[in-house]
């Protein structure tokens, strides 16, 4: 995976937050109405796909 595809954004999700993520003040995007309370359960398994493929060959450190 080349840097530019690491950084990549992952386009559903972007998708999702300009559809129904709400702006409030000082900055704050607010998500919990499709991740927290009325999980979109297609989107959680995309994005969890997509976090494998970024990070299935990386070892993060232990803490």
């Amino acid at each position: 995976m080349t840097t530019t595809e690491y950084y990549k954004p992952f386009a559903p999700l972007v998708k999702r937050i300009k559809e129904d993520g709400k702006c409030l003040e000082g900055g704050i995007l607010k998500v919990d109405s499709f991740v927290n309370h009325q999980i979109d359960p297609t989107l959680l398994q995309s994005m969890s796909i997509e976090f494998v493929r970024r990070f299935a060959k990386k070892k993060p450190p232990k803490f």
